[in-house]
């Protein structure tokens, strides 16, 4: 019997799906202090993951400039390959 496997485009979806909840998080808490950290979901493939990865709304925002860097908690994966850091490195 084959397996069934996501396709690139499901994939695509879910991370777009996770990274929009992410991207309403930061915008709702845009206005408070920036003190502390922030769960933000991981932007994974996985259509069953919803585990959180801690960041403060700076680095959240910091990593955003980059349009290609997602929010991947570790040992997780992607379905392109742009980099496995947490945190963004500030410029």
């Amino acid at each position: 019997m084959a397996s069934v496997t996501a396709s690139p485009t499901d994939e695509n979806t879910h991370t777009a799906h996770k990274r929009r909840v992410n991207e309403l998080i930061f915008e709702s808490l845009a206005a408070y202090p920036r003190d502390g950290e922030i769960a933000f979901f991981c932007e994974c493939a996985s259509e069953t993951c919803f585990e959180t990865v801690w960041l403060s709304l700076d680095d959240y925002e910091t990593g955003r400039i980059n349009p290609r860097w997602l929010v991947i908690r570790a040992g997780h994966r992607r379905q392109t390959a742009v980099g496995e850091r947490r945190r963004p490195v500030p410029a």
